[in-house]
């Protein structure tokens, strides 16, 4: 899984990025579909910060959220909480193999 992170905020370090990113992988990193993430933070006039997260699958379509709040690790868990619903789906239709229905 390939994991793109851009941050324009000024009081974001490396560190922060770190935590980011391996928080992205601990959510993400259990379906094997997911091939690409991509990770964006601005900073917003009102001191908040936009986070938005961009999910490409193997097959059919990305999926995207974005979430709003001061503390940037905040955001990136409401972004995240808002895509396992969609992830979840995806992996039912796509990967999970038909019931047998015992005829």
């Amino acid at each position: 899984m390939n994991i793109n992170i851009e941050i324009g905020s000024p009081n974001c370090n490396k560190r922060a990025q770190t935590k980011i990113k391996h928080f992205l992988i601990e959510k993400f990193g259990e379906y094997s579909f997911i091939y690409q993430i991509e990770f964006k933070c601005i900073h917003q006039k009102s001191g908040e910060n936009k986070v938005s997260l961009l999910i490409r699958t193997k097959k059919g379509r990305s999926n995207y959220a974005h979430s709003i709040h001061k503390d940037i690790y905040q955001a990136t868990v409401e972004a995240t909480k808002k895509l396992r619903v969609p992830i979840e789906k995806y992996k039912e239709k796509h990967y999970q193999k038909p019931q047998n229905t015992g005829v």
